[in-house]
């Protein structure tokens, strides 16, 4: 689809085009923060990756280099910010010697009761 002069970018899709204005050649980009105000979905798992990362005395960076993260990810990840992929979450557990299970859980859920949740135990 080619764009005419009165409406030159047509032929971008709306939900891409939505929160930008065009005055002539110059397009301003609106952002607004998205979810702000809203309540975590329930089925975001919560983690206890910072709790194991001072048990065995690691920096974040250290961590994240081990796992082979950007430390960002890292902090989003122990704020619950982050939810892992299936390999990084099994990455963390093989490094803590853990189970996934041990690791990450539904808040507010106490199924887990009978893992281990360090490896002395």
């Amino acid at each position: 689809m080619q764009p005419s002069d009165a409406e030159p970018h047509a032929y971008l899709r709306s939900s891409l085009w939505a929160g930008r204005v065009a005055f002539g050649p110059i397009v301003l980009t609106l952002s607004v923060k998205r979810g702000a105000g809203r309540e975590q979905p329930s089925y975001l798992l919560a983690n206890r990756v910072a709790t194991l990362r001072r048990e065995h005395h690691l920096s974040r960076l250290q961590l994240a280099r081990r796992l082979s993260i950007h430390p960002a990810t890292l902090v989003a990840l122990e704020e619950g910010q982050y939810q892992p992929s299936l390999n990084l979450a099994m990455r963390i557990g093989e490094l803590f010697n853990l189970s996934v299970e041990a690791i990450f859980f539904f808040p507010g859920v106490n199924c887990y009761a009978e893992i281990p949740m360090s490896a002395e135990e």
